[in-house]
């Protein structure tokens, strides 16, 4: 039977942390009806899509309820679009219609919100097609400048010592140690020339000797971003770009026993934090390898963008429920840009052609009556997977032109 309990997240917006008592969500299709004398029938004209709105019942409950009150309510009067974590819906990116609040004489130390969103628009302006590619680029060289200190932000580094339990600070450590030994498995897998991997196996090392300290614990998001950097380099292959995304797939959320003391909260939060923050930066630097990928085919093309954005989804919601807005932002703005990135990429590719043929005939020849080019046969015979050029198969697929 499924456990409910555990797919349920923490709720919020902006960061500010809430209780959800029930939320909601509205769609559609944005109708205008026209109704004529003397005709039964009526004429409906369909102009799109109804913008999401999404309906929260929440409440605070604590001895600080009037500045959790004061947080919320700032949060939602800010101008523009911000993350919102509902337990059922996950991470959406909103904008808050209305806030109204009510505190009952009776329930001391509780008061109740209806809330009211909207879903973010096509705010973003277009750009051409190299500068799409070059912007996912820099947005993943920003992140560990916006993961790095948000993630110092949670574990609560005050000085030269942690403000938690000494337990807490030790799982802690044990957490980044773990994190850096799953960089060094993407290194290993990422198939990188053995002076370079040398490299990176001792900047690796250097950091988990550094964890020995508060010191060395501090911008261990900035730490583990630059690690995941240089191996990833400026061009990085097929194989490295697997291995990025396998770093990338963020981890479960850690489940914790109704009765969970507060220490052992902070510990969960804490570890999260830290795999979301390895888990975003290894998802900017795949997205900037795939960026400055070349793609054969339209096709290509497509299952990059639907994997790439799956991907995207999940990466994201975890920065929503582990880090801060800051974070959220970075990480759902490197997932959109790559996306428009790709789709105009598709747009400049050739359309795939079905060829049907009544027998076998070398590639060489298919590449000159497709495109006289008899060069491309290789090409012809790389993109349907054929093991020999001299024997295309009867029916394959080639790009038009």
């Amino acid at each position: 039977m499924r456990d409910y309990q555990a797919t349920l997240r923490p709720a919020s917006y902006r960061g500010v942390r809430f209780y959800v008592e029930n939320e909601g969500q509205a769609g559609g299709r944005r109708l205008q009806v026209h109704e004529f004398p003397g005709r039964d029938a009526p004429v409906v004209e369909d102009l799109g899509r109804k913008a999401g709105r999404f309906t929260v019942r929440a409440y605070v409950a604590s001895d600080d309820f009037e500045g959790e009150i004061e947080a919320l309510f700032s949060a939602c009067n800010q101008m523009g679009p911000g993350a919102l974590v509902l337990p059922a819906l996950g991470a959406l990116t909103v904008h808050c219609l209305d806030i109204s609040t009510t505190a009952e004489r009776g329930r001391r130390g509780y008061a109740s919100f209806d809330l009211a969103f909207v879903e973010e628009g096509a705010g973003s302006a277009p750009y051409a097609l190299g500068l799409g590619g070059r912007l996912a680029v820099g947005l993943a060289d920003g992140i560990a400048g916006i993961v790095g200190p948000a993630l110092d932000a949670v574990m609560g580094i005050v000085g030269p010592a942690l403000d938690v339990a000494g337990w807490v600070e030790e799982a802690s450590r044990l957490t980044m140690i773990d994190a850096l030994a799953g960089i060094d498995v993407a290194r290993l897998a990422a198939g990188l020339p053995a002076d370079l991997s040398a490299s990176v196996s001792a900047a690796l090392g250097d950091a988990v000797d550094g964890l020995g300290s508060v010191a060395g614990m501090v911008g261990f998001g900035a730490t583990a971003a630059g690690a995941i950097r240089l191996f990833a380099g400026d061009e990085a292959s097929d194989l490295t770009l697997s291995a990025l995304e396998a770093l990338a797939e963020p981890a479960a959320a850690t489940v914790l026993p109704a009765r969970a003391t507060r220490s052992r909260q902070t510990e969960a939060r804490q570890a999260d934090a830290i795999r979301a923050a390895v888990s975003v930066a290894a998802y900017a630097e795949a997205c900037a390898g795939a960026a400055a990928r070349t793609y054969a085919s339209r096709r290509e093309a497509v299952a990059w963008r639907t994997r790439y954005a799956e991907l995207g989804g999940r990466v994201v919601e975890a920065v929503a429920a582990a880090l801060d807005e800051d974070s959220y932002a970075a990480a759902n703005q490197v997932r959109g840009t790559l996306a428009q990135h790709l789709s105009r990429t598709v747009a400049t590719l050739a359309p795939i052609v079905r060829v049907t043929a009544n027998e076998s005939l070398p590639a060489t020849v298919w590449a000159w009556q497709l495109y006289r080019d008899p060069a491309r046969a290789a090409e012809l015979a790389a993109f349907n997977d054929v093991p020999h050029a001299a024997f295309m198969p009867t029916v394959f697929e080639a790009p038009s032109r």
